[in-house]
């Protein structure tokens, strides 16, 4: 193996979710020079996974406009990175649709196709198979797409929207599992009464970035998501709600100014800034959790050490 293979070793390694630990052993174990592999590791084109340091985070909880400010600095720091990305995540699930589209208007329009045409005994299953088709791929190329702004966020905008995609699509079956099962608790929630959706909503707030920060899947994402939750429900619905409709507002005022393309425009902008605000809160919320546990066990020990005299 020559030393540019080595380096595409450790970039599909990095690319399938292993960190540098593991690629380190696997190299031990075939005899590489300790230096060439710091060197391909150095030298790869794949980054390794940020690692966080929850030391560096800030144990307190952080208000809103703290977070804005660190959002927005952020995003201004690789704009153009943002901006190419969060274009590439709002058209792409548009022209999947188009694709989807494109065969039904071309009967219609072309072969004059009609309603009962579509419903009949023999198109009925071609119309139902297609639209599954459809769908499923829209929604699999928008989970992916979000999934690739999520990376580039935690990454801090420190790598290429090329590798985002590529990582996000090794890690796309995990990510997609979540949304999914978030989105099944919310929607029963919302059919049993509109309240326990909202309340299931909030607590799942950081199911997707539980899997995406720390790697928890499924059961122990949702679960992760609630912990860190609990106890700040209202905060964290002000905190999601309250930007939310700001940025509802910005978008319907670009609307307004720029009609047709304002819309987009500003959707460009916002979008990777509430993944960046989203993750802030995430980090903020998992570190202020940290700390406390730490402090709760200390307290314990303190207590323990007492009784013991």
């Amino acid at each position: 193996m020559s030393f540019d293979e080595l380096k595409n070793y450790v970039s599909s390694q990095r690319l399938s979710g292993k960190n540098d630990t593991e690629i380190k052993a696997a190299l031990d174990e075939k005899h590489w020079h300790k230096d060439l592999i710091e060197k391909a590791l150095k030298e790869s084109a794949i980054p390794p996974e940020p690692k966080l340091s929850e030391e560096r985070l800030d144990t307190r909880l952080l208000s809103m406009s703290e977070l804005f400010r660190a959002a927005w600095e952020a995003l201004t720091k690789h704009l153009s990175l943002y901006v190419l990305a969060a274009t590439t995540t709002l058209l792409a699930p548009m022209l999947a649709l188009i694709v989807f589209l494109a065969p039904i208007i071309y009967d219609i329009r072309i072969l004059h196709f009609t309603t009962a045409d579509f419903f009949s005994r023999s198109m009925l299953p071609i119309v139902v198979l297609h639209a599954a088709i459809g769908i499923l791929t829209i929604a699999l190329i928008a989970f992916w797409s979000s999934l690739a702004l999520y990376t580039i966020a935690v990454h801090d905008g420190m790598i290429t929207l090329r590798h985002a995609f590529a990582r996000s699509w090794e890690r796309l079956p995990g990510f997609a599992w979540i949304g999914v099962l978030s989105g099944i608790i919310v929607i029963l929630g919302l059919f049993v009464f509109i309240i326990p959706g909202i309340i299931f909503s909030i607590y799942l707030t950081f199911a997707s970035l539980a899997y995406v920060v720390h790697g928890a899947r499924g059961r122990s994402a949702l679960l992760q998501s609630v912990t860190l939750v609990h106890g700040k429900w209202w905060r964290t619905f002000l905190m999601v709600l309250l930007p939310s409709f700001v940025t509802a507002l910005i978008i319907s005022f670009a609307g307004s100014i720029l009609p047709g393309i304002g819309n987009f425009i500003a959707q460009v902008i916002v979008t990777p800034f509430m993944t960046i605000y989203a993750l802030i809160l995430y980090k903020n919320y998992f570190a202020f959790k940290k700390a406390h546990e730490v402090e709760a066990e200390e307290d314990l020990s303190a207590l323990t050490k007492a009784l013991d005299k």
